[in-house]
């Protein structure tokens, strides 16, 4: 037994929004945390504050701890050009809380690149909740 247990339901709540914004001659990052709260540096202007973290339900036993892993994000500008990476994903872990469901938000600093051409970005995020046994 390697000291987790899979049971825990997990339910998609809402994915990254990191809104609208103009990229200049330097680039940027816009930072989105779990408390919703954002910070965007660099030459970028924001046009919207329709800002806010990926979040999900997961349904888990009161009192365990719950590690979350996260894959890498590549986002891919609909029309074929151009792409950016969204890191530093948090939290790591939780402690679940005094109901079975847990609603956690996960923060992310959007990497926008000078080169980064108009339009619509898409990509997938792969998140794993591991409970703790103990």
């Amino acid at each position: 037994m390697n000291g987790f247990d899979a049971k825990a339901q997990v339910y998609k709540v809402q994915d990254f929004n990191f809104g609208s914004f103009i990229v200049l001659n330097l680039g940027g990052t816009i930072r989105v945390n779990p408390d919703y709260s954002y910070l965007k540096s660099g030459d970028i202007v924001l046009k919207s504050n329709n800002i806010s973290p990926a979040a999900f339900d997961v349904d888990v036993e009161v009192g365990k701890t719950v590690s979350v892993t996260y894959s890498n994000v590549i986002l891919h500008n609909q029309s074929g050009n151009g792409s950016m990476t969204i890191d530093n994903l948090t939290p790591a872990s939780f402690v679940a809380g005094p109901t079975i469901r847990n609603r956690i938000a996960i923060g992310g600093t959007l990497n926008i690149s000078s080169s980064c051409t108009p339009g619509n970005y898409q990509g997938s995020l792969s998140v794993t909740f591991r409970v703790d046994h103990n």
